[in-house]
């Protein structure tokens, strides 16, 4: 008599095992095991993965994986989830090549990195997906881009401007570099100068001149990108002008001209 058929209760963790019952022949699929051979390289904050497929698929060819990211302490005692403007190329999860490129990390910070391997019986397993992990620190990187510019004070040959900080300095910041040139120049006639804080008086222009400006941060990584263009003319009087506590304006570069726009908030 011939053995009725049956299907398995239970997702195996374990490699394809195969039954013979008579004249029956079952297979059991299950769980892949971990990837292999992981190779990470670090450039400043970012990072490329590489790695070999699993030896053991579970008996199936639908083998993915998924990278799950984790910023450290610098003791590495506690880790939590990465932050949602970490990119991954291609993607995060579901990939089907062995290669992954993450960017936009923070700068000197240990992280790590799970790679899981998956499959289409993955989510019935009472078990996690098998990984390796790899651990890694970034390098210095150079500070991200000053934000704004605001008028502070301006005079027929001078303009002072202040900004804050770069959102991320990723170290100390060393100084501060000033480009600047006349809006109807090119810029590739423009000037530099140079600040130790992130306040300063440019001196020599001209009067009634719209001037575009763009600072960017030096740390020991080097500079950083140069901010976005704004414009910011001197008088055509001898007056002198201080930023009032009323709305300020400032010209903003469009590509194809300068617009008037109002800041609500107070220089202080």
């Amino acid at each position: 008599m011939q053995a009725a058929p049956f299907e398995p209760k239970q997702i195996l963790s374990v490699p394809t095992r195969i039954y013979f019952v008579k004249d029956i022949f079952i297979e059991w699929t299950g769980v892949p095991s971990g990837p292999r051979n992981v190779i990470s390289i670090v450039n400043e904050t970012s990072i490329t993965l590489e790695w070999h497929p699993p030896r053991e698929t579970g008996g199936r060819d639908d083998v993915t994986y998924n990278i799950i990211c984790k910023k450290c302490r610098s003791d590495r005692r506690s880790c939590s989830r990465c932050d949602d403007n970490v990119d991954f190329v291609p993607r995060q999860m579901g990939l089907t090549d062995t290669r992954v490129f993450i960017s936009n990390l923070w700068a000197h910070t240990p992280y790590t990195f799970e790679i899981q391997s998956v499959n289409g019986v993955t989510n019935k397993s009472p078990f996690p997906p098998q990984h390796v992990s790899v651990n890694i620190t970034t390098n210095q990187a150079a500070p991200s881009t000053v934000p704004i510019m605001h008028q502070v004070r301006a005079t027929m040959k001078s303009i002072t401007l202040s900004w804050p900080q770069p959102e991320q300095p990723n170290g100390i910041i060393l100084d501060y570099e000033i480009r600047y040139y006349e809006k109807d120049h090119n810029e590739f006639n423009s000037s530099i100068s140079k600040s130790q804080t992130n306040t300063a008086s440019i001196e020599g222009l001209r009067p009634g001149i719209v001037y575009v400006v763009q600072v960017r941060a030096r740390t020991v990584a080097g500079y950083g990108k140069y901010s976005g263009k704004m414009c910011f003319q001197t008088l055509t009087d001898g007056k002198c002008k201080y930023q009032s506590s009323a709305p300020k304006q400032h010209i903003v570069l469009t590509p194809s001209r300068c617009s008037w726009w109002k800041e609500t908030h107070v220089l202080m």
